[in-house]
Parts: C-alpha cells; structure tokens; sequence
C-alpha cells in the first residue's frame, strides 16, 4: 500500500511551556504514506517558549526549578508509527489486547488511558500515558522534543494544535480540567500527535486522578501488514463498542511499472525509478525494503543501532553511498528523494541486479538476518503479485 501525499517542509510541530531557554527542535515529519522530507540542522521561528513559572511542587521552598532538574524522561532512542489507534469505552481486558498484539503482522502495541475531559471552553479527549514510552509513538519532531516530554512529566497538560485553537487556552496557564473528578492542570505544551479523535495528554498518573478509563486505548504497530485487513482483524477481536481506525489507507496504485519521467509523487514511482539505475533489480525490492524499514517513511529512526531516514542508513554508511537524488546539491540521509536512489545503488553493488543468490546475498549484506531477507522477499513477491 503505496500512498500519494504533496510533497511539503512541514513546520516545527512542538510548543513547549518550560521554565528555562529551549533549543529548538529541528527536522519535518516524516508525510504519512507519501513522499515527504526532512532537513536536518535547522531551528524553527514557530518555536515558543512560556513565560518561567514554578514548577508544580516547588511551591515549599519558593525555587523555579530548571527543567532539566525534574522528573526523569528517557531519551528517544527509537521512534514507532503507528498503524491503527483502538478506542474503547471502558478497559480493554489484557486478554483481548493480547489477541490483538499476536494478530498476524503487528509488531508492537502500546495500551494507555483514554477519556473526555472539560477543558477551557469545551471539551477534549485525553490519553494518560508514560511520557518515556509514549514519546516514541508520536511524529518525529514532537519525540525529539525533551522539553515537551519533560513538561508532560511534571504533569503538565500537553494539546494538539487544533485543541489548543478549540478550547482558547493560553500556553503556560493553568486551567481546571474535568472528568469524574476536576484538577488544575498547567498547559506546558502544544504539539502534533497525529491521532484522530485525540486532543492531548497528561501523565497517567494525572489521568488516574482524573478518572480516565485505565487501558481504554491502544495503538498497534503493523508496518507490513495490509492496514485495511488489519484493522477487520482487530475489529473482529474487540467486539462491538470500540472504534478502531487505521492511520495509513493509501488508494491503490496503477500497475503500470515504466520509470516515471517526472518527479515522483509516490513511493511507488520513486521505488520504480529508483529500481531503474540497477539493471535487474525490481522496484517491488526496494518497496519491500522500504515498508520493512520504515513503513515507507512513517518510521524515520533513529533505530536502536542508530540508522535514520526513510531506508534506514547508518550514517557511516551513508558517507559512502549517499547520494543527491532529487539535484538540490545535498545527500540527505532524511529525504526518500535521496535515500532510495542511495538504497538501490548499494544494493546494486552488492549484486542485486543478478537476481537469485546474488538478490539474497545483497539483502542480507544491507541488513545481516536471514529472517529479514526472507520477510523483504515475501513482501517483494506479494508486490509483484498485486501489480
């Protein structure tokens, strides 16, 4: 499932309350399912910063804290797209997200607190969550944010932009905020969660103490299984009452294979055009290998052995075989533009062209595991098939 999207620089998605000067975030989200780009080393005039208030608890001995001093955050050291989000209302029974988490091609899931909450001027759906595990399933430049995850975990509430708009709330302010029980909660931060329905988070401490429902969502990580047939799956499993909605449902491509002669618009042109410069190689390959590793640049890294982008390079190897795919004089290890191309030349030189033992060899030499060899050629082969 190969998805078309504009191509866009996407601005900074974190405003961070804090009570010290923020770096900003630099980078651009990764665009769901289609081509999109990420640049890399500079800041934001869209990034805010609160005016310095105490942090909560701080109030005994009359000290504003540096953030860096509070609760501890656990660096972001990977990053997950996920795939579908389940709502439901009341608990999901542990058996059931279970079922869920075993169900062919999901990979990771992650369950939390869910609830409507009374919020400024309306009303919003909360999630309570760790904010160390929570970071890594959210966009790219919201978890890279150490800010905005510290500022969660002084429980803090944290808004999506339209949220924020919605409920005319000022960043750095504190508001009482509702569900079966009310606490004044300080809006420490506003950032892009891309989560239908979902309007923001607090701790799930915080959550507890308002009264969320413990376990009530659940989002699944499912980078190469079919998210439409997924989705039935885990419908099927949750029974009536919870909403499942899946996060990436590209339309279908055209079977036509010929190299586009233009820019590409989709990762499926961009894959076949990239296929073009290694005689012999298939796009289906580097498609396979693109939904493995990123979910075709929903998953941008950094993996645990510190490979990045949309293909996942290590950066040493990236000094070697990066290269400048789209002319704009830059090899950038974030731009599907140049990672595919720089993709399929390395794998060329390692003789995928010749198909065969050689097309096994040359995968297992870009990632050393059988077992990933076989699942990218499986994938390559249900591409092939589908057309």
């Amino acid at each position: 499932m190969l998805g078309r999207l504009p191509v866009a620089r996407v601005r900074l998605v974190v405003i961070v309350a804090v009570a010290c000067v923020v770096t900003a975030v630099v980078g651009v989200v990764a665009l769901v399912g289609g081509v999109g780009t990420r640049d890399a080393g500079a800041g934001d005039a869209n990034t805010h910063v609160a005016s310095p208030s105490p942090i909560p608890g701080s109030a005994s001995t009359g000290a504003t804290p540096s953030m860096s001093t509070g609760p501890e955050v656990a660096p972001l050291r990977r990053v997950v797209a996920p795939d579908l989000i389940v709502v439901s209302p009341k608990t999901i029974p542990p058996g059931t997200a279970g079922r869920v988490a075993h169900l062919r091609g999901v990979t990771e899931t992650v369950r939390v607190e869910a609830g409507s909450v009374k919020v400024g001027s309306g009303r919003a759906t909360l999630l309570g969550v760790d904010p160390s595990t929570f970071r890594a399933w959210t966009p790219l430049a919201s978890a890279q944010s150490d800010d905005l995850w510290r500022a969660l975990a002084y429980d803090q509430l944290v808004l999506t932009f339209d949220a924020r708009q919605a409920t005319s709330l000022t960043l750095g302010q504190t508001y009482p905020v509702t569900a079966e029980r009310a606490l004044p909660l300080r809006l420490g931060g506003v950032a892009a969660l891309d989560l239908p329905h979902v309007d923001g988070l607090v701790t799930a401490t915080t959550g507890h103490a308002l009264g969320l429902s413990d376990g009530a969502a659940m989002l699944v990580n499912a980078p190469a299984a079919n998210v439409a047939a997924l989705a039935t799956s885990v419908r099927k499993t949750m029974g009536t009452g919870a909403k499942v909605v899946p996060l990436r449902d590209p339309p279908p491509e055209s079977s036509n294979t010929k190299p586009p002669t233009g820019r590409p618009t989709t990762y499926r042109e961009l894959y076949t055009q990239a296929a073009s410069r290694c005689p012999g190689l298939s796009w289906t390959v580097l498609a396979a290998i693109g939904q493995v590793e990123s979910g075709h640049g929903r998953n941008m890294g950094p993996s645990s052995a510190g490979a990045l982008g949309p293909m996942q390079f290590l950066p040493s190897t990236w000094s070697r075989y990066g290269v400048d795919g789209n002319g704009d004089g830059k090899a950038n290890i974030w731009d599907p533009y140049d990672a595919v191309p720089a993709a399929a030349d390395y794998l060329c030189e390692s003789g995928a062209g010749r198909g065969g033992k050689a097309l096994y060899d040359a995968i297992f030499a870009y990632n050393h595991s059988d077992t990933y060899v076989r699942n990218v050629l499986a994938i390559a082969a249900a591409y092939a098939k589908g057309g």
